[in-house]
């Protein structure tokens, strides 16, 4: 009996380990299904929801302005963050944002870079 129950344990920690598993860097679905531009969005919205010309357009301009806030938003914090911080510890957090950017570059999940570009400009500054 015991080795019964041991060979059913065996066959399933196999029948487990075969399973496929998803391909380095390919654990992204959520990032993926993110849009990069508002023209993505749309796009997406239009075809899983079948939008209207108007539709379209006024989805389009919710999304823009939500993404303006977005920016404005991150330009305040930024700005508080480096009242708050010493110069030392501003420049090492610009530094993790960086890095943490130049991850996401490398990863497929990777959203719009352009954020990456601006937190080196600020580097700058």
């Amino acid at each position: 009996m015991k080795k019964l129950v041991l060979v059913a344990l065996l066959m399933v920690g196999l029948t487990a380990s075969a399973q496929e598993k998803p391909a380095e860097g390919k654990k992204c679905t959520k990032s993926e299904k993110s849009c990069k531009s508002p023209e993505m969005c749309v796009e997406k919205m239009t075809k899983a929801l079948e939008l209207s010309a108007d539709q379209q357009a006024k989805v389009k301009a919710v999304i823009e302005k939500k993404q303006a806030k977005m920016k404005t938003v991150k330009s305040e914090a930024d700005t508080e963050l480096k009242s708050i911080l010493t110069p030392e510890q501003y420049s090492k957090w610009t530094e993790i944002k960086k890095e943490k950017c130049d991850m996401k570059k490398k990863s497929c999940c990777s959203k719009d870079k352009k954020s990456c570009s601006k937190d080196k400009d600020k580097k700058k500054e």
